[in-house]
């Protein structure tokens, strides 16, 4: 297959994928996107909350075409992993998968220095896991050994954009994110050389808190806590700078003695629970919600029966409703247009009822629910 009709089949799916987040979402903002980097070697870097979803956004709005490194269990049906190689994404192994396969990651980092070297970008997490929690996690040392392979190659140097990404909820639908794009930090290889690896590491931390809602607080109690008042606040997710300020409130009002000193032995995560039941009971009391979900009734019987029961963890809870979507609305809306064209025999009504029902949905997540 040519290079010209690659670029253009993953041009196509970037598009169709830029499309769909934009109708799953209620609001996504995207800022501080600077071409200081753009046509240069960059490592982006950001936080991981919300499983593949984290990749999609950041592969639909860095607008150059982006390498992705992530786990390798996701490669583990073949189909499915000679599509995600297609489409840029490279498999890492960690030691969780198995010491045997640790190995494996030396072609990996090889190739990563390759593309560098060319002049292109890679997306990694380093975090090296994802979480739910508003709060950046200790950093891996795995983009050390991409600079250390880019620099095998040669000596130019390497921009490393920290990225921010803030969801307002990212269990609940439809949900409201930011992309904020940090300051780039360049990286040469002497002066790389010559500083220590946990310097480094604590720069790029440190931006990305600065990106980010981060809550500094390691008992699981406290965290809640400090997660309730935000709310209480009304904070806005979407903007970490102004929530930032809410969390120096609280941890003035509550030195470490009072945080530790309440006797709450409740370790639900109260502020899920009372989010879906506040969600449930305006569902119960809006007229036009009780109209969306009688539309819906099949996709929503589907998920809530079917897919949502079997997701444990939930930064899959978001990754998998959009799959669902994506997957579900396009197959729908074709067999309606037959349907409606079967027993019409009306070219015009399959078309316009299909129409109807997306514009009708968009709307719904854009203004309505």
């Amino acid at each position: 297959m040519s290079v010209f009709l690659q670029k253009t089949i993953t041009n196509g799916i970037k598009s169709l994928v830029r499309l769909g987040l934009w109708c799953y979402f209620k609001e996504i903002h995207i800022q501080g996107f600077s071409k200081e980097c753009h046509g240069a070697s960059v490592i982006y870097m950001a936080n991981h909350q919300n499983a593949l979803l984290d990749a999609l956004l950041i592969a639909a709005h860095t607008h150059r075409k982006t390498t992705f490194i992530t786990r390798s269990d996701v490669f583990k049906n073949p189909f499915i992993g000679a599509f995600l190689r297609y489409i840029g994404m490279l498999p890492i192994y960690r030691f969780r998968d198995g010491v045997d396969t640790l190995k494996k990651n030396k072609p990996i980092f090889e190739r990563c220095g390759t593309i560098l070297d060319q002049g292109e970008a890679i997306l990694i997490f380093p975090e090296g896991n994802h979480g739910y929690k508003r709060k950046l996690r200790p950093l891996k040392k795995g983009f050390l050994q991409l600079l250390s392979q880019r620099w095998n190659l040669g000596k130019d140097p390497v921009f490393i954009a920290p990225m921010g990404l803030n969801y307002e909820d990212l269990t609940q639908f439809p949900d409201r994110v930011s992309v904020i794009f940090g300051s780039p930090l360049l990286c040469e290889k002497e002066s790389v050389e010559t500083e220590v690896s946990e310097v480094l590491i604590d720069r790029v931390a440190n931006a990305l808190i600065e990106l980010t809602t981060h809550i500094p607080l390691d008992s699981e109690a406290d965290y809640k806590r400090c997660l309730q008042f935000l709310h209480a606040q009304n904070a806005n997710f979407l903007d970490p700078v102004a929530t930032r300020e809410f969390i120096h409130e609280f941890m003035s009002q509550y030195p470490n003695k009072a945080l530790h000193s309440d006797n709450s032995n409740n370790t639900k995560d109260t502020y899920f629970e009372e989010k879906l039941s506040r969600s449930s009971a305006k569902s119960r009391r809006s007229i036009f919600v009780l109209f969306f979900h009688i539309v819906n009734a099949l996709p929503i019987f589907i998920w809530r029966k079917y897919i949502r029961p079997a997701i444990v963890q939930k930064e899959f809870i978001s990754t998998l409703r959009f799959a669902f979507c994506m997957v579900f609305y396009p197959l729908f809306y074709l067999f309606l247009a037959i349907g409606i064209w079967l027993l019409t025999k009306n070219i015009g009504a399959a078309v316009a009822a299909p129409m109807i029902f997306f514009s009708f949905n968009l709307l719904s997540v854009k203004k309505l629910l």
